[in-house]
């Protein structure tokens, strides 16, 4: 009698174990709905960011999101890392600085001008709630990671040209269809078909049980408190057409010193820049194009106001800029006003600025050229 029931049990036991598989499709959706439906949400975002001297930088943010309708953002939430932490809890949101010791308040009635600055910070930026209501992700494969199974889901975000430049950004999330919550996020950029830069996310530590008390966050009692509105106050103003240009003298990468003073009878091109900045790098990549040559009369500076002496060096090798580069400029950026990047001034003979203007253009680069 048993033999005779044995098999068809079998049967059904499989049968039921081919329902309860779901694909790819099946997966994501519920990782959507669950991470929709949580009213709490807690992890750890790992990034490995690749910057322009082709290494990788670690950031590490704890976050915590718990449920609320706030009017730009559907939860409250704290993210912590080594730099800087944010804070935006019942539309109250608060950037804290680790390394000057202040906390910049932002005032309900400017949070409207600040949207980007409350789900698209560092610590959110490549977060798995955000990443899940893309509605663009298709499946791709499968993978394996250290024993376990991971759906590999993709988007295309990006595929244009600027300029001569192919530019293609693809994105990868990896969802595990045990747990059906993402484990990590791949950011693909590629110029002309080459890789450009790569980051990585890892997402870790998830706990999905509501906190049993409201959010809350008291900073370092010696930090200091400044309103956006103080900030926006203390925002530099850039130099114009017409401006003397300040004089500086500092020492080049090759031990060079120069001295603005000195070359009055030429024009001379200042160009502030930093290392991790796309346009930057472009307009870098436009000097040394075959065929750019600059005018005789006009002689190109590049100042750098934010990075290392150190890290200048391996940069301008990678990027073999020929002409005079100046490091650790950050006094002469604040003489100039300079707070975007690039920015550039083109001075004329007698020092006075002839032409000045922030980011990238590519027809004004061309007339620095013959």
């Amino acid at each position: 009698m048993l033999s005779r029931f044995f098999i068809p049990l079998a049967i059904v036991v499989f049968i039921l174990s081919c329902r309860e598989k779901r694909t790819p499709q099946q997966v994501l959706d519920q990782a959507r709905t669950m991470m929709a439906n949580r009213e709490g949400i807690q992890h750890r975002s790992t990034y490995h960011w690749e910057n322009a001297l082709n290494e990788m930088d670690t950031f590490q943010y704890d976050i915590q999101l718990v449920r609320h309708q706030n009017d730009y953002f559907d939860f409250n939430y704290i993210t912590q890392g080594a730099n800087s932490d944010v804070v935006y809890i019942n539309n109250d949101l608060k950037i804290i600085n680790h390394s000057d010791s202040t906390v910049e308040n932002f005032l309900p009635n400017q949070l409207e001008d600040n949207k980007d600055r409350i789900c698209k910070t560092m610590a959110l930026a490549f977060n798995p709630v955000l990443l899940l209501q893309q509605k663009e992700w298709s499946y791709a494969k499968d993978t394996i990671v250290k024993g376990t199974i991971f759906h590999d889901f993709y988007l295309v975000q990006m595929d244009t040209t600027i300029g001569e430049k192919e530019i293609y950004l693809e994105r990868h999330l990896f969802i595990n269809p045990a747990t059906k919550t993402p484990g990590f996020f791949s950011n693909r950029l590629y110029h002309n078909g080459s890789r450009s830069q790569v980051i990585h996310a890892y997402f870790s530590g998830y706990d999905f049980q509501a906190p049993n008390e409201a959010l809350a966050y008291l900073p370092p009692s010696n930090y200091v408190s400044k309103s956006s509105q103080d900030k926006k106050t203390e925002k530099r103003i850039m130099l114009k057409a017409g401006d003397v240009a300040p004089d500086f003298e500092l020492p080049t990468l090759d031990g060079q010193t120069i001295k603005l003073s000195d070359m009055k009878g030429q024009k001379v091109l200042l160009d502030f820049s930093m290392i991790n900045c796309g346009w930057c790098g472009i307009a870098l990549d436009n000097f040394n194009k075959p065929g750019f040559t600059f005018k005789s009369n006009i002689k190109p500076i590049y100042l750098n106001p934010v990075d290392t002496k150190e890290d200048m060096k391996k940069y301008a090798a990678i990027k073999n800029i020929d002409f005079p580069v100046v490091p650790e400029a950050k006094a002469v950026g604040k003489a100039y006003g300079v707070s975007g990047y690039p920015s550039f001034f083109l001075i004329d003979e007698k020092g006075i600025i002839e032409k000045a203007f922030a980011g990238f253009d590519k027809e004004t680069i061309l007339e620095f050229s013959h």
